[in-house]
């Protein structure tokens, strides 16, 4: 099945690559270094203290972080997409 879009010649690598995670609905989040990749449509969010957990198609995946104000960051970044 082909891309609804079209590549030409003077495209940059990570703009394809960002209109493919569209069509593939796959965001990327990346935190101290990790790349947390989820997969929408996300079932589940849980938030305790610093420490998120994302649930997806792929399943959960637990997101550390070191104060309150990355992790607000985060699902504010989540909410919007």
């Amino acid at each position: 099945m082909p891309f609804p879009f079209t590549v030409s010649h003077h495209s940059s690598f990570s703009c394809v690559l960002t209109q493919i995670k569209r069509v593939l609905s796959i965001m990327s989040y990346t935190y101290q270094g990790m790349v947390y990749s989820i997969k929408s449509p996300i079932s589940a969010i849980s938030v305790n203290n610093n420490n998120i957990v994302v649930t997806d198609q792929n399943g959960s995946k637990l997101i550390k972080f070191t104060n309150v104000q990355d992790s607000k960051r985060f699902l504010a970044w989540v909410y919007q997409v």
